[in-house]
């Protein structure tokens, strides 16, 4: 009978233990790197060079000709249809700002407004607005 019970509270310390663990985080649906093809509706102009989006975890930078031009933290919050987004900029001319965008991901094609950085007022769609930047980028 004792050995039952030590079975018993054993059994039960670690389903408890399990229980308490932190689930491993899904990761972002915008994890990789996202080669930007349009700019505002226009294609990306060569003598920018290649641009980039690479998103690892919670960190994002975005990178001309392979040399990072800004990083920060990024918060992606799905929705039915969408995503929403939150830059924390950390480097680069805006650094210090946050920047909200809306996006759509039709894989392998992502789709995004951006606000100014700084600018509190969230894009809510993907309709070109003037102040507001657009992107297409495709997943690497």
């Amino acid at each position: 009978m004792r050995s039952f019970t030590i079975t018993i509270l054993l059994a039960a310390a670690m389903a408890g233990g399990a229980a308490g663990q932190t689930p491993a985080k899904k990761p972002s649906p915008l994890e990789g790197t996202w080669i930007i093809d349009t700019i505002n509706g226009q294609p990306t102009p060569p003598a920018r060079g290649e641009l980039a989006l690479v998103v690892t975890g919670a960190a994002y930078e975005q990178r001309q000709n392979g040399q990072q031009v800004e990083h920060g933290e990024i918060i992606v919050t799905p929705t039915k249809t969408s995503l929403a987004l939150s830059l924390k900029i950390g480097s680069g001319s805006a650094a210090g700002k946050t920047q909200l965008g809306y996006c759509q991901l039709s894989a392998p094609t992502l789709t995004c407004k951006l606000s100014a950085p700084g600018d509190t007022d969230a894009p809510a769609d993907l309709t070109p607005e003037q102040g507001r930047f657009q992107f297409t980028a495709k997943k690497k």
